[in-house]
């Protein structure tokens, strides 16, 4: 598994021109909109799109120093519109093609057999209140899903089986305390980025 981004040419080249058994190449959209990456050129975006026919490709949310949310759904959408931008062409990743990217081949990337309601596959699932004026009227649920849901439709999910969240209420950890727990640690990271800096800046 690799980024497409970070990976040397000569890799990327290999990749693209007959794929490589077990491959999955990782697509982070906000990241590489964030920190306006090669995205700004035709050239990796057209990289992704001819990936798709040779390897599978997955979508990641990167890290909080590069992409803030850490929201699937909005990676899956900018997957599908920030590309389209790039290339100059509407049709260069489709909403269908984001779907599979975030769901099988987030899968695939992980190493684990789900991403598909399919027999045998890890009962993983995400129950969605379809039930949302933003979500009116819905034609395409595929379409629906990529362009206009929002990870706060989620009201139930479903992790092997086993039921993680139930009506928006998470039922494996305390989610104020992790809450808390989140936000102490945050300011103690911040404090202490800042000391490195200013560190960095008098040496």
């Amino acid at each position: 598994m690799n980024s497409l981004r970070v990976a040397p040419p000569r890799g990327r080249s290999r990749l693209l021109r007959q794929g490589m058994p077990f491959a999955t190449a990782v697509m982070a959209a906000l990241a590489m909109g964030l920190l306006y990456l090669e995205i700004r050129t035709n050239a990796l975006s057209l990289e992704i799109v001819r990936a798709l026919w040779v390897v599978p490709v997955a979508l990641a949310a990167d890290g909080a120093a590069s992409n803030d949310l850490l929201d699937m759904f909005e990676e899956t959408r900018m997957a599908a519109l920030l590309h389209k931008g790039a290339s100059e062409d509407p049709t260069a990743i489709t909403g269908r093609q984001a779907f599979r990217m975030a769901t099988e081949g987030g899968a695939r990337a992980a190493g684990i057999d789900a991403g598909a309601i399919d027999p045998g596959k890890l009962a993983d699932l995400a129950i969605i209140d379809l039930d949302q004026p933003h979500l009116m009227p819905l034609h395409d649920i595929v379409n629906t899903l990529v362009y206009c849901a929002r990870s706060s439709d989620v009201e139930t999910t479903i992790i092997d089986g086993q039921l993680v969240m139930h009506n928006r209420q998470i039922l494996t950890l305390d989610e104020e305390k992790t809450r808390h727990e989140a936000a102490r640690y945050g300011g103690e990271l911040y404090r202490q980025g800042i000391e490195m800096w200013r560190g960095v800046a008098q040496a």
